[in-house]
């Protein structure tokens, strides 16, 4: 009796919220901060991105009463164009555009920007963290969709004649932008700057991985390593965007949490609903 009621819990949840972004369970800040949460939020939460770049999400979980894990799932490397970007910057044909599309990105982008001697840019920016990122570093976007994914992007971005676009990207990242951008006449210049590799973790990171109880992502790359670490992937995604939780679907995630504005703010959101509902599931398991 009790499994099928929390089998019914779950197939209601899916399908009363996937109706609302591409069959994932939504969540966003201000859903998470209005909502009355019926159950104590002393979660665990795994954190998955490169080691030390967990810091800012894990102080605002633990702030928010949450018992936090560091299990870095991946690491970033020099992609075979990164000596290639600071000329780019500071060519006497300057480009009209540059696209950055994640955190990571960059940050490997305002170190050349810099070595390039901060020429003069104007920078495209995919998501709130990225802008985040840049804005932090100096760089203030100049253009950003009106939904934080790399194929609005390219629906969106002005089109003036024939603009040349330089887009600094990871060696993993699919052809998504650019293709769409050429298609709308964009002479575009991919480099690819960096690259993403899983990590490898050790018997205690297994046993943390297993202590969990919801699994934040920030990157379609970590979603797919933490997949390949723990095989089939039992916990409740918090993701980051509708990037890293399309990644999840793909790998077979169960309950995926999306917030409807990609950032930090968005994803402690996640963490929070993934939370709130995993308490009520256990509830039903107990009667």
């Amino acid at each position: 009796m009790a499994t099928k009621a929390v089998a019914r819990i779950i197939s209601l949840a899916v399908f009363f919220f996937g109706s609302i972004v591409h069959g994932f369970l939504t969540s966003s800040h201000s859903t998470a901060a209005q909502r009355t949460f019926s159950f104590q939020l002393d979660a665990k939460v795994a954190l998955t991105r490169e080691a030390g770049k967990n810091g800012k999400l894990k102080k605002l979980l633990i702030d928010e009463g949450f018992e936090v894990v560091e299990l870095p799932c991946i690491r970033h490397a020099r992609g075979e164009d990164l000596d290639k970007l600071a000329p780019a910057l500071s060519s006497d044909e300057p480009y009209d555009y540059v696209i950055i599309t994640s955190p990571e990105a960059a940050d490997v982008f305002l170190k050349e920007w810099k070595k390039a001697g901060k020429p003069q840019v104007s920078v495209a920016s995919v998501g709130a963290a990225t802008s985040e990122t840049l804005m932090e570093g100096g760089i203030t976007p100049a253009f950003e969709p009106s939904k934080a994914t790399a194929a609005v992007l390219s629906e969106e971005l002005p089109l003036n004649g024939l603009s040349r676009v330089l887009y600094p990207a990871s060696e993993k990242a699919k052809e998504t932008l650019e293709s769409g951008l050429a298609a709308r006449g964009f002479s575009v210049t991919r480099l690819n700057t960096y690259t993403t590799l899983p990590t490898k973790w050790n018997e205690m990171d297994y046993v943390a991985a297993a202590s969990a109880d919801v699994v934040a992502l920030a990157s379609p790359t970590a979603a797919d390593a933490w997949a390949g670490l723990v095989g089939r992937p039992r916990k409740p995604a918090a993701c980051i965007g509708l990037t890293t939780a399309e990644e999840c679907k793909k790998r077979g995630f169960g309950l995926i949490y999306c917030p409807e504005k990609p950032g930090m703010d968005g994803l402690v959101g996640a963490v929070k609903l993934a939370v709130d509902d995993l308490g009520g599931l256990k509830q039903h398991q107990k009667l």
